[in-house]
């Protein structure tokens, strides 16, 4: 049996040049489940609307550019919208928001902007898919037979909100005779709905984005960094490696 002696040092203990090679492995080098919390309060937030999630992808923060940007792919069904808009304006949505979705506490939901936005469109769009007066079976009337707006990306490199689009599915459209006036407007609400649905998703990628980097920068900010690495104590080898990774190394130096 070979015993190796290796001597420890503090960071502060450290050449400045390998103080440097320190921190900036340090700060490329987060766990990979850093972000993870995030992607868990965007599909609970979306979720709580009755927006079912799909995925969250943002940039590299690592290596920032000026495109950087992120994404968020999900589906409205026609399924959830009346649960959704029933109960958005209630107090436990802000409560849960609050409790469990501290991220986005300042960012409204989907169906208050449309509300500010397009007043009467959420009962229009209510009255195709919902059966209007559900005790009197007689006077049922469902003039679409789905409406489920995805929201997807059109690339799976460049992570933006730009890249962002929707499309919608209606199954076998039409169920009932309608004049071309209803038809028409059935399909400029359809639009206007996948418009305003759109752009609610692309604002909410772009903060998802920037809250998102500023947790990043909080993580990798150089003084809280040193000062984590100084509270380390004696982890360090001559060359700045932790001593886990030193030890792992072959012994070809005779150090």
């Amino acid at each position: 049996m070979k015993i190796r002696k290796i001597r420890v040092y503090g960071y502060n203990e450290l050449d400045a040049n390998i103080q440097r090679k320190a921190l900036a492995e340090y700060k490329v080098d987060l766990p990979e489940e850093w972000d993870e919390h995030f992607y868990a309060e965007v599909r609970l937030f979306l979720k709580l609307q009755g927006i079912t999630f799909i995925g969250f992808e943002h940039s590299d923060f690592a290596y920032p550019c000026k495109d950087d940007g992120a994404r968020i792919t999900c589906i409205l069904k026609d399924t959830d919208i009346p649960q959704a808009v029933g109960s958005w304006h209630e107090e436990w949505f802000e409560k849960t928001v609050e409790k469990d979705c501290r991220t986005f506490r300042g960012f409204g939901s989907f169906w208050h902007h449309l509300e500010q936005t397009c007043p009467d469109l959420v009962y229009r769009i209510l009255s195709y898919v919902e059966h209007p007066f559900p005790n009197v079976e007689a006077t049922k009337v469902e003039y679409l037979e789905k409406l489920d707006i995805h929201i997807s990306s059109s690339t799976n490199i460049y992570c933006h909100e730009n890249t962002l689009f929707p499309s919608t599915d209606i199954g076998e459209g039409i169920l009932v005779p309608v004049s071309d006036e209803v038809m028409n407007a059935i399909q400029k609400d359809i639009s206007l709905l996948e418009e305003r649905l759109t752009h609610y998703i692309k604002m909410l990628s772009r903060y998802a984005f920037l809250k998102l980097r500023d947790f990043y920068e909080e993580l990798t900010d150089e003084k809280e960094i040193i000062e984590g690495l100084v509270r380390l104590g004696e982890v360090f080898s001559r060359n700045g490696m932790y001593i886990a990774d030193e030890i792992m190394k072959p012994d070809t130096t005779g150090v």
